[in-house]
């Protein structure tokens, strides 16, 4: 195929172009909104998926979700106990997670939907972006917090 200098400076124009779209797109919307005393730094979700043709893993009406949560403490006093609430699709799944967590030190768990401590219901409002936040914490002075949505 011949090329002329024509061809060549369309091509640099289109290159521009898509540059300024890409600069101008919109940067990405965080996981949570940065309220309460544990925000959350980062929020990945992942779905098992079957090697047999079967899509999804589901067993006996729980999902092999996997949820990668990235939070920090942001009080001066440790957490031990801490509840997350994560919509994501249609889902929202309320799931609890314990230990030490010192105060200003990112700390990142992989937790799962099962067990005793999840509790999995239907989205309200349908489907939309994932949404991940702390709806309730308790400190080892003995001091908690509750999400003023908590109940939602």
């Amino acid at each position: 195929m011949f090329r002329t200098s024509s061809h060549i400076a369309r091509i640099a124009v289109c290159a521009l172009a898509l540059g300024a779209l890409i600069a101008a797109s919109p940067a990405p919307v965080p996981s949570s909104t940065p309220t309460g005393p544990i925000s959350i730094e980062s929020c990945d979700i992942q779905t098992a998926r079957s090697g047999f043709g079967m899509g999804n893993v589901t067993v006996f009406g729980k999902g092999y979700n996997f949820f990668k949560i990235a939070f920090t403490n942001q009080t001066q006093v440790p957490a031990d106990q801490l509840k997350f609430r994560i919509d994501f699709g249609a889902s929202r799944i309320v799931i609890g997670d314990s230990g030490t967590f010192v105060p200003a030190v990112e700390t990142t768990h992989t937790l799962r939907d099962r067990g005793s401590s999840v509790v999995a219901s239907a989205r309200p409002g349908g489907t939309g972006p994932t949404i991940c936040s702390v709806i309730f914490a308790h400190f080892t002075d003995g001091t908690t917090y509750t999400a003023p949505d908590a109940g939602q």
